[in-house]
Parts: structure tokens; sequence; C-alpha cells
């Protein structure tokens, strides 16, 4: 049974990395995009 137990803990913790890799990525992408969105409009203006 505790095999099993610590088979569960690996997967979850491997999700986890995988979910907080993911956001970072999202965030990253919403800043460039914000970025660029006021470098934009500070040189259109």
């Amino acid at each position: 049974m505790g095999g099993g137990v610590v088979v569960v803990v690996v997967v979850v913790i491997d999700v986890v990395e995988i979910v907080v890799v993911v956001v970072m990525v999202v965030v990253i992408v919403l800043v460039v995009v914000m970025v660029v969105v006021m470098v934009g409009d500070v040189v259109v203006t």
C-alpha cells in the first residue's frame, strides 16, 4: 500500500510542476503583450 501512495505523490508533484511552468509562461506572455501595447501606444501618440 505504501508504494501506491509514493507513486501518487510523485505524479501529483509532476502535475504541479507542469501547472507552475504553464502559469509562468502565461504570465510572461501577458507581460510581454502589455509592454508591447504600452510601447505601441507611446510610439503611436
